[in-house]
């Protein structure tokens, strides 16, 4: 099934689309967010109350899906019932790497082998194979209902920043593995939607104020040499001395 959250669209050819998509596939439907502004975190979780899946991807509307097998090969990580969360790899418009997982250390978090070449197999091949990782972001992320429901969902009070990290490290406290799939590749045209935070002052405040709750909240849980070899820098996502 397939859920769209319209959330403060204006348009109207996003909502003919709409009608049309609904009348030509039965398993799509579109439900509206009643809040107002954005909140990615409350549209999400509403979204996910309007469906029922056993496995719920986020996806979000300034993607686009490169290789034809992308959803299975994220759903095939579910069979090892360890495994809680599921990201893919995803690629700028020019071919350069724009995730390839996601690195956490105290008081900054950042994607693995970000701007290289989107063929390039990256530090010991990480790019080329799946490997688990503290975060997967939520441009495209895969996670089990009953863990989602379990750790609460997304944090509605990060709004924006952070909530899809926050989700992975919640999955983790609970035993869960965190996996990113480099065989689901996707191009993502990030911040073309909503512009960046730091292009408007209440926005880039809000930004501030909720990584600081994130780092406040997970500090004390990120471990040097977990996902980063201890000899190399915990922060940097192309894994240097």
């Amino acid at each position: 099934d397939i859920t769209l959250v319209e959330n403060n669209s204006v348009e109207d050819c996003t909502f003919e689309y709409y009608q049309s998509v609904q009348k030509r596939y039965s398993n799509v439907s579109v439900v509206t967010w009643p809040g107002t502004g954005f909140n990615y975190s409350a549209i999400c979780n509403f979204g996910a109350a309007h469906s029922d899946g056993e496995l719920i991807l986020f996806l979000n509307n300034d993607t686009e899906v490169i290789v034809s097998k992308w959803l299975e090969s994220m759903v095939g990580f579910f069979a090892r019932p360890e495994v809680g969360v599921v990201g893919a790899k995803l690629l700028y418009h020019d071919g350069l790497v724009q995730h390839g997982g996601v690195w956490a250390s105290m008081d900054q978090c950042g994607h693995f082998g970000e701007l290289l070449p989107g063929n390039d197999s990256g530090y010991m091949d990480t790019l080329q194979y799946p490997t688990d990782c503290a975060a997967v972001t939520g441009a495209c992320q895969m996670i089990r209902r009953d863990l989602f429901d379990q750790v609460g969902g997304l944090d509605e009070s990060l709004a924006v920043v952070l909530n899809d990290v926050d989700l992975c490290l919640k999955a983790d406290r609970k035993g869960y593995l965190v996996v990113f799939d480099p065989q689901a590749v996707l191009y993502h045209n990030e911040h073309t939607s909503r512009g960046r935070d730091e292009q408007d002052v209440d926005k880039e405040l809000r930004a501030i104020e909720e990584q600081s709750r994130f780092y406040a909240k997970w500090n004390k849980y990120l471990t040097r040499g977990r996902f980063i070899n201890n000899n190399l820098n915990q922060y940097d996502g192309h894994y240097k001395i």
